[in-house]
């Protein structure tokens, strides 16, 4: 398995587009300007998981501190096949910090997403978290932190706040 960026002039950009829209709610994702737009960030990378096709989409920061996964998803017609897992074991492999925010686990496939993430080494922070705004008009909305390996100290998060609020939150992006 390998990950392969994701550039907005091929036909992998629209699939991978079309994925996002199937995985995650509006208020989770970007909208179609909004991504073209964040394509140009230094930090960020889309990239298709790739086990001979591509099988999944993640969206991510890569900061000297920490690796941010904004987005991550397995095509519905691959899912339970492993790719999940092996995408999280390849992602945390670097010396980075590898920090995830999921939906706050308050029904079934919001448990068993969480355990998910738990069986693949991560543990979960007691911060009080609101995920970046992808639009103007979004309502706050309170997520959980997961960090790879151990927990995030308090001067870890506010580093990672502070990177979310100057780079990725679109109320107060600088770019």
């Amino acid at each position: 398995m390998y990950l392969q960026q994701i550039l907005p002039d091929t036909g992998l950009y629209d699939w991978a587009v079309q994925l996002l829209k199937i995985a995650f709610p509006a208020e989770e994702r970007r909208d179609d300007a909004e991504q073209l737009k964040v394509m140009s960030h230094p930090d960020y990378r889309l990239c298709a998981i790739f086990d001979k096709i591509p099988v999944g989409v993640v969206g991510y920061w890569a900061t000297p501190q920490f690796v941010y996964l904004e987005n991550f998803c397995i095509s519905p017609e691959k899912r339970n096949g492993g790719y999940g897992s092996k995408t999280l074991q390849l992602l945390s492999s670097s010396d980075k910090l590898l920090v995830l925010e999921i939906e706050l686990p308050v029904d079934e496939l919001t448990i068993r997403r969480k355990n998910f993430y738990l069986r693949n080494g991560m543990v979960s922070n007691a911060f009080l978290h609101i995920q970046p705004h992808y639009r103007k008009q979004d309502a706050d909305l309170p997520l959980e932190v997961l960090s790879f390996r151990r927990p995030l100290s308090q001067e870890e998060y506010n580093v990672f706040r502070k990177y979310l609020d100057d780079n990725v939150d679109v109320i107060t992006r600088k770019c």
